[in-house]
């Protein structure tokens, strides 16, 4: 029996819970550097315990207006389980966002993030360590 997990977010795109620029796609026309922060996300013990040493993806769209709130987050590509679906939903809610700026004129943007969690043991945590 696994004593502990312990869940290792890991992002493709961005750290969560850390801001960092991104480039903004709009039609077919990038968008000048934004910052976007989501919120963390949170799971219960069963959910690590049921993914326990996978990998999942899931790939999220938001769309930010000029003023930098919040419009509308969709999952893009879910991950297979409803519950790590909705914590993303709800982290990126959570989020802190900011508009893009063209020529000193704020303008809002659509994104897609793709996201990877890494559920860890610490058996597999430390397998990995003493490897490197």
């Amino acid at each position: 029996m696994i004593k502990r997990l312990k869940v290792v977010i890991t992002l493709l795109l961005l750290i969560v819970g850390m801001p960092l620029s991104v480039l903004a796609e709009r039609n077919e026309q990038n968008l000048p550097r934004q910052t976007i922060r989501l919120g963390s996300v949170s799971l219960a013990p069963e959910v690590a315990e049921r993914h326990s040493g996978e990998i999942v993806l899931v790939s999220i769209n938001i769309k930010v207006s000029q003023e930098g709130t919040l419009e509308d987050v969709k999952v893009v590509t879910s991950s297979g389980d409803e519950v790590i679906d909705n914590a993303v939903i709800d982290g990126a809610k959570r989020g802190v966002y900011s508009p893009a700026y063209r020529n000193g004129k704020a303008e809002g943007y659509s994104i897609t993030l793709p996201l990877k969690f890494n559920f860890e043991t610490e058996e597999d945590k430390n397998k990995r360590q003493s490897s490197n």
